[in-house]
């Protein structure tokens, strides 16, 4: 498992290869502070990714417009690169948006 904790922010990306997907986990608050970062290291990891990608966001306790754009942008990036992608048990309040 590989962690990336974002300074500042209190946000973390975790991720995980099994043998049939990568496992992308989001941890706190998804906003202009931390989406910068994280789209960063979301990227490479698409970009190294060659089995479909799951985005657990049920560690991510905030979400705002930035946030939900970096999600938009990391499915754009998916399909670029033909990798099946899906969000994978949001709280309430993020299924929400």
């Amino acid at each position: 498992m590989h962690a990336t904790a974002i300074p500042a922010t209190g946000a973390q990306l975790t991720s995980r290869q099994t043998t049939d997907h990568l496992v992308i986990e989001l941890h706190g608050e998804l906003d202009i502070a931390s989406t910068t970062a994280l789209r960063d290291h979301l990227l490479v990891l698409l970009r190294r990714a060659r089995t479909p990608v799951v985005i657990d966001l049920s560690g991510v306790t905030f979400c705002d417009a930035a946030g939900l754009s970096l999600l938009v942008g990391a499915r754009r990036r998916a399909h670029l690169h033909d990798l099946p992608i899906a969000l994978a048990a949001p709280r309430p309040q993020i299924h929400r948006l």
